[in-house]
């Protein structure tokens, strides 16, 4: 959603055509300034639909039991993080680089710090067996759904057991700093938003 939301705000909002009067492609210095000059403007279009990305974030997902937990196929577990931001996301830099690609040759990143507080909530299937037969019969209104939504299914808060790691009790709270890698891809004249990374190499569209 933040994908396609964005990526066509982008699109409508700041499509500029910088081709040369000789009818040449632009070159690498003239992307290079367009980039900058839209930066400011393709940063706000992001910030302004920073809310709703977190949202999103919050759904679920399957849980990873980690390396410590005895039976992972026996502890399936739905993974709910919601998050906020504890300070202003902040503009710190951005790159031009070219591509390979003929549609999309040029690739643009803004850098962006966030620094934010999270709090992982966990929730196991219904009854005293976790497997996958267990977790199936819930999957489809936990994954990519509301935590409200999955309890209400039927799954439940897992209970604080302190040898488990699988799942490590019903709730974590963590917070990390963070620079987010902004990409734009420049095709037609525009630049469109692609993806939304972290440098530690989670990804989320």
């Amino acid at each position: 959603m933040v994908k396609t939301n964005l990526g066509l705000i982008v699109a409508i909002s700041f499509s500029i055509s910088i081709t040369a009067h000789t009818g040449d492609p632009p070159d690498e210095t003239d992307i290079a300034q367009s980039f900058a000059a839209t930066a400011p403007a393709l940063f706000e279009v992001w910030l302004g639909m920073r809310q709703e990305s977190l949202q999103q974030s919050a759904h679920g997902h399957q849980g990873n039991p980690g390396k410590h937990c005895a039976f992972p196929n026996r502890s399936m577990f739905f993974e709910f993080i919601a998050c906020t931001d504890t300070k202003q996301p902040e503009l710190i830099g951005m790159d031009v680089r070219k591509t390979e690609s003929l549609l999309t040759p040029y690739l643009g990143i803004l850098y962006v710090e966030v620094s934010v507080d999270c709090v992982s909530r966990r929730v196991v299937p219904p009854g005293r067996k976790w497997g996958k037969k267990y977790f199936d019969k819930i999957a489809s209104s936990c994954l990519d759904h509301t935590l409200e939504e999955c309890l209400q299914a039927g799954g439940k808060r897992p209970p604080p057991l302190a040898w488990s790691s699988c799942p490590s009790g019903p709730e974590t709270a963590f917070d990390y700093e963070a620079t987010l890698d902004l990409t734009f891809l420049w095709s037609l004249g525009k630049w469109e938003f692609e993806s939304e990374t972290p440098q530690d190499g989670r990804t989320r569209e």
